[in-house]
């Protein structure tokens, strides 16, 4: 399968308490971050934001639990691993690149809107996920504090809280799509005997 996945949120999360706390001399928990926007939530510029994650982007990851793991295990099962991040906005390709190897994040190839049709495809971000209608199956919203308040108004996103959970979601439909694909060939075999 072929799977599009976020880095920020969902392979790696920010520190935010202890960033804000550097940046801006405040303290906050993580749970105060309601919205994607860092800038909406903390009423400050995009400008100021970008800077931010200028620095904080070359920073060693804190990783989500079970996230190298999970990406690990898909690897080896033969699914393809396409990164598609923001990060691009603070890097360039061969720095994200480099940065991937060197924390050792499994990946197959950076998306940059090629069109290809993706199985599933991994993010924090509501608007993300739905930026890739009709290139996307099956779309996972990682959760996070600040995608709490996403009504899902269409019904396309899949909630999931954990990467057992996405490992569960991809692992079931797998086995959805040999039950099907052996009852098409039974069907075929019956056709041909009958």
């Amino acid at each position: 399968m072929n799977i599009l996945c976020d880095v920020d949120g969902c392979i790696c999360s920010y520190p935010f308490p202890k960033i804000t706390k550097k940046y801006f001399g405040v303290s906050i928990p993580t749970k105060a971050i309601f919205a994607y926007s860092l800038e909406d939530c903390l009423g400050v510029s995009s400008a100021v934001v970008g800077v931010m994650f200028k620095v904080e982007a070359m920073q060693a990851p804190v990783f989500i639990k079970g996230a190298l793991d999970a990406l690990k295990q898909l690897r080896a099962e033969g699914h393809l691993i396409f990164i598609y991040t923001n990060r691009v906005r603070f890097m360039t390709d061969g720095e994200l690149v480099d940065w991937l190897q060197l924390y050792g994040i499994p990946f197959d190839c950076l998306y940059k809107g090629q069109e290809r049709v993706f199985d599933f495809h991994v993010d924090d971000s509501p608007a993300k996920l739905m930026g890739t209608n009709g290139l996307v199956k099956r779309k996972l919203l990682f959760d996070q504090p600040w995608n709490k308040g996403c009504l899902n108004i269409t019904g396309k996103l899949e909630r999931v809280k954990s990467w057992k959970a996405v490992l569960r979601k991809i692992h079931d439909d797998e086995s959805r799509r040999c039950r099907d694909s052996r009852g098409e060939v039974g069907l075929i075999l019956g056709e041909a005997h009958g």
